[in-house]
């Protein structure tokens, strides 16, 4: 019914523009461009309608039915008495559906008396519909009885925000969930049994993917996070021989950073630790800062296979891409953190070494000394040796992948890794080639395949900091191997994009000059 409500909308306009178009362009020579054009412009108008139908069809059903993604030998039994936790949800301009189906997901697959409170924290909303319609529905359902509603004195983004929320909860364990997400089964019991081991334990769920349009549901694989010398947080896939031990795909995995948007923590000790950076503005490297901070300081940090909670991963984010405030929060987590290796941040954004506009550190500097934490030195020996200098490789490497070729077939080989360059199959003449369309655009989800080698721009590839492979034809994607050997728009997060690389050498074909 809604296609055959689609089809008669696109025809209906697609007459309205050719008549405008015949209105205003007269001449008879010019109907096939006037049709053409119309033919473009109803296709995209109703594309967007139906995009905007189908969300709010998704959105529309305020319970959800989130699959149980659970790998069968997550227990199913927990401790007795765990901590009771507050969880803090900060949301700016949130759909209410989205809203009302995550407190929906977390009050059916929660124990309740594991819940303090749901705090709901409004970080002024531009239009107060969220808090409205999440209010009324509270009203017609008495298992919302813990749902508080807060409302911050101005927008105070995102970081600060979720400090205010912290301040005002009760429970043992704070745990923070981004305002699009939907919980899974059993997801807080895990959490709270780490932190109740050793408090000064954080841990995080596997962030698992919820479809944007369709809103299905979608595991993700066992991951941790990581980072680069810019402070950008990434996800890195451990060794393929940890999985060797079939149970390490639900134990605690130690990680060196999180996300952010999703953790639970001890309400003393994240306090006790100085909780966020209210120095730093908006949103943007708190998670990399905070992590710093947990391991240097005597705590730890790990991701929790068995807990899974859906995230809604949106085309905007409703704060805006706050470039200044993403440079400020980097810059001043740098700055009290990275000691002698504060060099190797500005390697990797040359363009903050002279700013200053990062306010004060000093009470930062001081809670450093005050909390007695190590040096940045001990974090790169004990928790992430991979960011080593001297583990980073900068030319004649290679590269450890499985491409797919031609025939779909798969199967490892080296290639070289050098900044710009091509990347040939060794002892063969047949190099790694990003597909082109009839036009010489290389696109988002082009196939790369190996093939006969040549000079041509679309089989040469620059590697950055971040460990990415992007095609010279295009700055915006990266190659990716979720689905084969791929061009997906870059995500700076690691996970598929994220290419080790080991000192071993084979061929080079620089083409740097």
């Amino acid at each position: 019914m809604l296609l055959l409500l689609l089809l008669l909308l696109r025809l209906a306009l697609l007459l309205v523009y050719i008549m405008i178009f015949a209105i205003i362009i007269p001449n008879a020579a010019t109907v096939a461009v006037a049709v053409a054009v119309a033919v473009a412009i109803t296709f995209a108008v109703t594309h967007h309608i139906l995009s905007a139908i189908h969300y709010r069809l998704a959105v529309m059903k305020l319970t959800t039915t989130t699959n149980d993604v659970h790998i069968c030998r997550c227990p199913h039994s927990f401790m007795t008495s765990l901590p009771k936790a507050s969880i803090v949800i900060c949301y700016f301009n949130e759909s209410p559906s989205v809203l009302i189906r995550m407190i929906n997901s977390i009050v059916d697959r929660t124990p309740l008396e594991l819940i303090q409170e749901i705090l709901l924290v409004d970080d002024g909303s531009e239009w107060p519909e969220a808090s409205l319609q999440a209010a009324d529905y509270q009203r017609k359902h008495p298992q919302w009885n813990m749902v508080k509603f807060l409302h911050t004195p101005s927008n105070l983004g995102l970081i600060r925000a979720k400090v205010f929320g912290a301040r005002k909860a009760r429970g043992e364990v704070l745990v923070f969930l981004d305002s699009h997400c939907e919980v899974n089964q059993n997801w807080l019991q895990p959490l709270l049994e780490r932190i109740r081991e050793k408090p000064n334990r954080v841990v995080c769920p596997i962030i698992d993917v919820i479809d944007l349009d369709t809103m299905k549901y979608v595991e993700s694989p066992v991951c941790k996070g990581g980072l680069n010398w810019g402070l950008t947080f990434k996800w890195d896939y451990p060794l393929h021989t940890y999985f060797i031990d079939p149970l390490n795909y639900i134990r605690p995995l130690k990680s060196a950073t999180m996300a952010g948007g999703l953790f639970a923590i001890d309400r003393t000790y994240f306090f006790k630790i100085g909780a966020y950076d209210e120095g730093m503005d908006v949103w943007g490297a708190e998670n990399v800062e905070i992590s710093f901070r947990i391991w240097l300081c005597g705590g730890e940090l790990e991701i929790i296979p068995c807990s899974r909670v859906g995230h809604i991963f949106r085309k905007k984010r409703p704060y805006g891409l706050e470039s200044d405030s993403i440079s400020k929060n980097s810059l001043r987590a740098a700055r009290v953190w990275l000691d002698e290796y504060l060099p190797e941040f500005f390697k990797s954004r040359p363009y903050l070494e002279s700013n200053t506009d990062y306010g004060d550190i000093s009470d930062r500097l001081k809670l450093k000394e005050n909390l007695h934490c190590k040096p940045f030195r001990w974090y790169l020996e004990n928790v992430y040796p991979e960011l080593l200098p001297n583990n980073i490789p900068m030319s004649s490497d290679i590269i450890q992948k499985p491409f797919i070729n031609g025939k779909n077939s798969s199967q490892s080989h080296y290639f070289i890794i050098i900044r710009k360059i091509q990347i040939r199959l060794a002892n063969t003449s047949f190099c790694l080639t990003a597909e082109e369309s009839p036009m010489g655009l290389i696109a988002k989800g082009s196939r790369v395949e190996m093939r006969i080698c040549h000079a041509k721009r679309n089989q040469q590839w620059r590697w950055n900091d971040n460990n990415e492979f992007r095609p010279m034809g295009s700055s915006r994607l990266c190659l990716d191997s979720l689905k084969g050997l791929t061009l997906l728009k870059c995500h700076n997060q690691g996970a598929h994009q994220d290419w080790k690389i080991t000192v071993r050498v084979f061929i080079v074909s620089n083409l740097m000059h």
